[in-house]
């Protein structure tokens, strides 16, 4: 049995057992015995994991900025900025460029313009003087007969004349060349039916046109009209009587004695009257230079040649020598007669065969050579073709 500790006088503290805490802890005891009530002992602050963490994140960033990293930062942000300059400049020379560009474009078209506006002046003045020439010419020669619906007739004597052509001249179905005699005066149409005379007639028969006569009929209500049929012009024709000779009954058959009437030209009434008493090969002789030929017809040389290929405004050329104009070119004209082959046999107000599948035009037209313009020239089309055609009108007084 083990004995208690002994106690000693004195202020030495007794020397600890073996086994027993050290003297350091009884001391803290001690201390925390002698702490008032109600008062905490003070402790140390102390730091969690997470700003352990934080901390250590700061110090090795801090370490990581170092004067070498921020060099080469530096010479990263001037190079950028150097590669940016260089493309601004870039950019900047090419806009400059195309500054440039667009300006001399817009010096070009200028020109351009004040080119075709001089050009256009020209030939508005050139235009201007020539219809005041035929302006003038018309009022010397007069018209012998105005209708209703503004046309105006020529008076053709009665006479004779040789048609068709030579030989060894034109082709073979304008031979051989005979003797005609028109018995009678008759009074032809000064120009080519109109596109504003047609309309009056399809208006009043409520007849709608179609996107091929649209087309071809573009060039305004004084052009002559085109892209019509044979029985198209018999139709006008019809309407036309019935509102000039309204209670009288017109045949339009050649010969009659239909006084006031209308109708379609022989072939033979229409070469006299081309012809105007000449023997050549044209109204104004055989001359066929381009300069001659222009004054007198729109044919291929001044208008499919230059791209202006379409009919034109009647009246714009010279007339024949009996003041017909357009006779030549312009367009094809339906005439009353079937197709059929010319005898050696003189005639006298000769009408054509009495049957026929094809009916002749005559005359030429704007796309045609000047060798399809002359006064013998003769080509057919069934009475429905419309392509290229047109119609002059005679009136029997």
């Amino acid at each position: 049995m083990a004995l208690p500790p002994r106690q000693f006088a004195g202020t030495r503290p007794p020397r600890p057992l073996r086994g027993t805490p050290p003297l350091d802890h009884y001391r803290e005891r001690e201390l925390e015995v002698a702490q008032p009530t109600g008062e905490t002992k003070e402790q140390a602050p102390t730091i969690t994991t997470g700003e352990k963490t934080q901390a250590t994140t700061t110090g090795e960033k801090a370490q990581a900025i170092t004067p070498k990293r921020i060099l080469f930062t530096v010479i990263g942000i001037l190079l950028f900025v150097g590669l940016m300059a260089v493309a601004f400049e870039k950019v900047e020379q090419q806009r400059i460029t195309a500054q440039k560009t667009a300006q001399k474009l817009r010096e070009a078209e200028q020109r351009l313009r004040e080119a075709e506006q001089k050009a256009e002046q020209q030939r508005i003045a050139a235009q201007k003087a020539e219809q005041q020439r035929i302006a003038a010419q018309s009022k010397a020669t007069g018209f012998d007969h105005i209708n209703s619906i503004g046309m105006q007739f020529k008076t053709i004597a009665s006479g004779s004349f040789r048609m068709g052509s030579p030989s060894r001249q034109g082709h073979s179905d304008e031979r051989p060349q005979h003797q005609v005699t028109i018995s009678r005066s008759f009074q032809m149409g000064v120009y080519e039916v109109t596109l504003g005379q047609y309309k009056q007639y399809m208006a009043a028969k409520n007849i709608t046109a179609s996107s091929r006569f649209n087309s071809a009929n573009a060039q305004g209500d004084n052009a002559a009209v085109t892209y019509v049929s044979w029985n198209d012009a018999k139709g006008f024709i019809d309407w036309l009587n019935s509102k000039e000779n309204a209670g009288k009954t017109c045949t339009q058959t050649p010969g009659g004695n239909d006084s006031g009437c209308y109708r379609l030209p022989t072939e033979a009434e229409w070469e006299y009257a081309a012809r105007a008493g000449t023997t050549t090969k044209y109204s104004w002789g055989d001359a066929e230079d381009e300069a001659t030929v222009g004054k007198y017809a729109w044919y291929r040389k001044n208008t499919w040649d230059i791209g202006n290929k379409y009919v034109h405004k009647v009246g714009q050329k010279l007339p024949n020598p009996w003041g017909l104009y357009d006779i030549h070119g312009n367009v094809w004209e339906w005439v009353y007669d079937w197709f059929g082959s010319y005898s050696n046999t003189a005639k006298t107000d000769p009408t054509g065969p009495s049957s026929g599948s094809r009916r002749v035009l005559r005359g030429g037209d704007w796309a045609y050579s000047v060798i399809n313009l002359r006064s013998a020239r003769r080509t057919d089309a069934y009475p429905m073709n419309r392509y290229g055609s047109g119609f002059r009108l005679l009136r029997q007084p």
